[in-house]
């Protein structure tokens, strides 16, 4: 079919757009009983006319020929709709009806239908369409072609087809008996009546149901509606039984998730009395080392409270309260212990002394423990087992009589001296002597007086030389002295200064006074002695000689 462009465009008086029709369009025969005429509204819209009876060759031949209009005469719209226009269109046949429905649903251009003036029949196909789910189309059913137009109209302005205010069975329901029953025959109204009925969101229908006759006209209608039913009942059961499951089951993940949930705030409560009751001290601190936690034992222990310790903080607590000396060593040590505490792990023990809030101080051993927080701190006390381990060491290198140390301690600390003048090449003066004829007094006045004797120049001694000074006793009244940073005058001058000191005391026993002298041999580290055994040797042999001069002097040692 040619277009014939000397027929003029006309517009549309109800809404103003554009309308395009040629004469042939007018009544295109498809049949000995059905016609239809087409015209085009606006840019998007076709509108059809049917006329007389549709039967399946009718109808295709009918639907073909829209095709080739939207094709050729529409500009190729990417979307299109169509008005149905039923004023003189018989029933079409079940066939027809069929075809013409897939048609529309296959149709991917078509936007939507709007029917208008259409039998109660041919609304009750497109009310059945949607309800069923066959339609997939924007269907809106008007009551005149004047609706339809307008809307039309409003979809090529906005691209939406407007909404229709009242559905079909709202209409239906407002309709006053007489004009029903004129309109619509007894199964039509039993089937509205039914579908009304049933509650679509439960898919049952009221108590009293309904009672269709074998040869009720519509009879397959309601069997594929209560077949469709049953099978959407069978759905819904289903589904009413897996939400029975799911609530079932959601409802033991609740009580799981309450089950584990008062397991981990028992296990918090445990948590915390451990914390809190642990017999070790335990302190939580933040990445910028400030407490946010201690334990009842860091209390008792030294006094604090969490709000004593809190700003500042712990560590600053203690190094403010220790030597500087000491403060700048702790505090080195720790930053060169502690990691990020994005590095987890265990740092220590390391001995710190930690003063308490009475000022009393405390030897602890404390192990850092890097978490994603800061820091986890546990504080052993171990006070008395320092006091007890300096007791035992004191024990070990003291002779018990004299108080002065044994001989054992005078091998370590004279050796390690030693070395120690040798690599910084300082002067290092060695003293030994021993009391003149200490024999003589044992046998005159006793063994308890010779010891009296020996604790009293243990005194002396200590009175007469520096407190850096080292003194042993190294046999029964033989005795040693060691003076570091000590050149021999120096060394010659503080011996002879403690020689005189010694002849000048009286040792009180029994109310007797009893004198007493000794002999020294003084030994200095020079470059000619190679070895610690040399250093002794040279100072003895000089002790020897102080001895044979007479007693009561002092000898340097002579080294070759």
């Amino acid at each position: 079919m040619q277009r014939n462009n000397s027929f003029p465009d006309a517009y549309c008086p109800i809404t103003g757009l554009a309308l395009r029709q040629f004469d042939e369009w007018k009544d295109v025969s498809m049949g000995p009983t059905f016609s239809c005429g087409y015209k085009i509204l606006g840019q998007k819209t076709l509108v059809l006319q049917g006329r007389g009876y549709a039967d399946l060759d009718a109808e295709m031949a009918s639907i073909g020929f829209g095709y080739n209009i939207v094709s050729q005469y529409m500009d190729s719209p990417p979307e299109y709709l169509i008005i149905q226009d039923w004023t003189d269109y018989k029933n079409a046949s079940g066939k027809a009806r069929n075809y013409y429905i897939k048609s529309l649903v296959n149709d991917t251009a078509l936007v939507g239908i709007i029917f208008c003036n259409a039998t109660p029949n041919q609304d009750m196909s497109v009310i059945l369409g949607n309800k069923l789910g066959i339609l997939n189309k924007e269907v809106r059913i008007c009551q005149s072609y004047r609706e339809a137009a307008l809307m039309a109209a409003r979809f090529e302005q906005l691209g939406q087809i407007p909404r229709v205010k009242f559905s079909f069975f709202t209409r239906l329901r407002t309709q006053n008996k007489h004009l029903r029953k004129n309109i619509f025959n007894g199964p039509i109204q039993d089937l509205l009546e039914y579908l009304n009925s049933i509650d679509w969101t439960s898919r049952k229908p009221s108590p009293s149901g309904y009672d269709i006759d074998s040869d009720h006209p519509l009879l397959p209608i309601f069997d594929a509606l209560t077949l469709i039913k049953s099978q959407l009942d069978k759905t819904t059961n289903e589904r009413n039984t897996y939400m029975g499951q799911l609530l079932d089951h959601q409802e033991r993940l609740e009580m799981e998730l309450e089950n584990r949930t008062q397991k981990i705030r028992e296990g918090e409560q445990s948590f915390s009395r451990i914390l809190e009751y642990s017999p070790v001290g335990i302190v939580l601190m933040d990445k910028d080392l400030c407490v946010t936690f201690i334990n009842r034992q860091t209390q008792d222990c030294f006094g604090y409270s969490l709000d004593d310790l809190k700003g500042e903080g712990l560590l600053a607590q203690i190094v403010e309260r220790i030597e500087k000396t000491e403060n700048i060593i702790l505090i080195d040590k720790l930053k060169s212990l502690l990691p990020p505490p994005a590095e987890p792990g265990s740092y220590g023990p390391i001995d710190i002394k930690i003063p308490a809030k009475d000022e009393s101080s405390h030897h602890t051993e404390v192990t850092f423990t890097a978490i994603e927080e800061g820091y986890l701190i546990s504080i052993v006390d171990v006070t008395k087992r320092k006091l007890a381990e300096e007791k035992l060491y004191s024990q070990s290198v003291t002779d018990a009589m004299t108080g002065l140390y044994n001989r054992r301690h005078y091998q370590e600390c004279i050796e390690n001296e030693f070395l120690r003048s040798k690599r910084y090449d300082h002067p290092l003066t060695l003293i030994i002597f021993d009391v003149d004829l200490f024999k003589l007094i044992n046998d005159q006045y006793g063994h308890p007086a010779g010891d009296s004797v020996l604790c009293s120049l243990a005194e002396l001694t200590r009175s007469c030389f520096r407190s850096t000074d080292l003194i042993f006793r190294i046999g029964g009244e033989e005795f040693a002295v060691l003076l570091p940073e000590t050149e021999e005058d120096l060394g010659w001058m503080a011996a002879e200064r403690f020689r005189c000191a010694v002849e000048e005391n009286r040792t009180v026993y029994e109310d007797k006074l009893i004198s007493h002298t000794i002999s020294l041999g003084i030994g200095t580290t020079n470059n000619n002695i190679e070895n610690v055994g040399d250093f002794i040797k040279q100072t003895d042999i000089a002790l020897y000689r102080a001895k044979h001069r007479g007693r009561n002097c002092s000898e340097t040692a002579v080294y070759q």
